[in-house]
């Protein structure tokens, strides 16, 4: 689903200077107590002076249940460590809600598996 990999992939949001900005942007793919969340959490981590050396990327989805209004999908996600190459593979799994703007995360959680 392309709200999830844009979730996952998209890095814009290191180029915002205010909470508000963050909490729109993250609204595309976030909603309720989730949006809240990974909006101050995020506002915390810009404030302090650090390089992201990561890329996080969606490498496939292996399960996709929908019911009424709502989703669980399982992707298996990596990230890169770009100074050494290094990556480390996972699985995201996301509950989604149908919105009136679209499908929203409201809860995700993911289970990291090192490789080298």
């Amino acid at each position: 689903m392309q709200v999830v990999r844009g979730a996952v992939q998209d890095t814009c949001w290191m180029k915002l200077h205010s909470k508000d900005q963050l909490y729109e942007h993250f609204s595309q793919y976030y909603t309720a107590d989730l949006l809240e969340d990974i909006t101050e959490k995020t506002w915390q981590f810009v404030q302090t002076p650090t390089d992201l050396y990561t890329r996080a990327e969606v490498t496939s989805f292996s399960s996709v249940t929908m019911h009424q209004n709502g989703a669980v999908v399982t992707a298996a996600v990596e990230l890169l460590d770009l100074d050494t190459g290094s990556t480390e593979q996972g699985r995201g799994v996301f509950c989604l809600k149908l919105t009136a703007t679209g499908w929203r995360i409201i809860r995700m959680e993911f289970i990291w598996h090192t490789m080298v």
